[in-house]
């Protein structure tokens, strides 16, 4: 995996706080993930650009897999992502050390249930943690200035570490974490299920959940990915990567809509970079096929028949670099 790629979500924190977070895929909000409105709008499918802006929203939101099943029982700290919380923040910042708030409060929960895996059908006994905030606030946290946490966080794992989830938010309100740094504020939070199988040859993720971002230079971003009824489901493993489901989006610099997502064949990753596979955007009557080359660039197949090129370079960009023209960077003299 080329050493560029970090975790979604993070692009606008990653040239004030990479050295700490940039495990972290957890996205965020302020005060609440009901500033922005979601909406079920066609977005436009009949450009290029229109479907860079697609591939970079996906991308931004889950970051695209690279191919390898490398997640075992332990879940280890340096793993590429588990989800929209890395189990290692979770344990820093969501368990014992809770109580190190330096201001507000924070208390977790610990225990052992049997616990229904809905996207998956199947029940296990689980190892579980529940962790509680209120205006936690700590600056022991290597990277950036000062960490606050509000909301609820649950996440568990069965005993061979097969299945895993996390459960973001309390139903109404997401997790929430305020990042400080360099005079910046960032807002990051999460509200929603995902769910996990991880075996020796291949990961799953299955999730319906909100995501928010806003920074205090005044942009701010809503993502859906999944809905009520339908997770949206990631796979990745055996060098090949899927992602298939509906999603919707809006921010401050891009309209946004209602969009579904189809692997058609899935995603060849090879040295690092797509090499192979199909993916097909969809919304409302429009539909724009991308068909990925061996040379890692893609050829995009329009409905009315006409066709586009993305080069290999613009391709190994996008998948390299969490960027999307729909979030405006807080440091803008220090974007890419």
């Amino acid at each position: 995996m080329p050493a560029s790629r970090v975790a979604p979500g993070l692009e606008p924190l990653r040239r004030v706080a990479a050295s700490a977070l940039s495990s972290l895929v957890l996205l965020a909000a302020c005060g609440g993930d009901s500033e922005r409105q979601l909406s079920d709008t066609p977005v436009p499918l009949v450009t290029k650009s229109d479907v860079v802006r697609e591939l970079r929203i996906v991308n931004y939101f889950l970051i695209y897999g690279d191919g390898e099943a490398q997640y075992g029982p332990s879940l280890a700290e340096g793993k590429r992502r588990h989800g929209p919380l890395p189990r290692w923040l979770t344990r820093t910042l969501a368990k014992a050390e809770a109580a190190n708030c330096d201001s507000g409060s924070g208390e977790t929960v610990e225990g052992r249930k049997q616990r229904s895996f809905e996207f998956f059908g199947v029940s296990r006994q689980v190892d579980y943690s529940i962790g509680t905030f209120a205006a936690c606030r700590r600056t022991d946290v290597s990277g950036v200035d000062a960490v606050t946490m509000d909301g609820v966080l649950e996440d568990g794992e069965s005993p061979s570490g097969e299945y895993s989830y996390l459960l973001a938010g309390d139903g109404r309100k997401p997790a929430l974490m305020t990042f400080e740094q360099d005079g910046a504020v960032f807002h990051q939070g999460v509200r929603g299920l995902f769910e996990y199988r991880s075996t020796s040859t291949l990961y799953e993720q299955r999730q319906t959940a909100v995501f928010n971002f806003d920074h205090d230079a005044g942009s701010a971003i809503l993502g859906e990915f999944g809905s009520s009824g339908e997770p949206f489901i990631e796979t990745d493993g055996g060098g090949r990567y899927t992602a298939d489901g509906p999603y919707r989006y809006n921010s401050t610099e891009c309209e946004g809509g209602s969009v579904r997502l189809e692997t058609v064949s899935p995603m060849v990753i090879s040295r690092g970079y797509p090499s192979g596979g199909t993916l097909r955007f969809t919304s409302g009557t429009a539909s724009a096929t991308v068909v990925i080359r061996s040379d890692n660039g893609a050829t995009v197949y329009f409905a009315d028949g006409s066709s586009a090129s993305i080069t290999p370079a613009e391709m190994r960009e996008l998948y390299d670099d969490l960027d999307t023209d729909c979030v405006r960077p807080r440091f803008p003299e220090q974007s890419s």
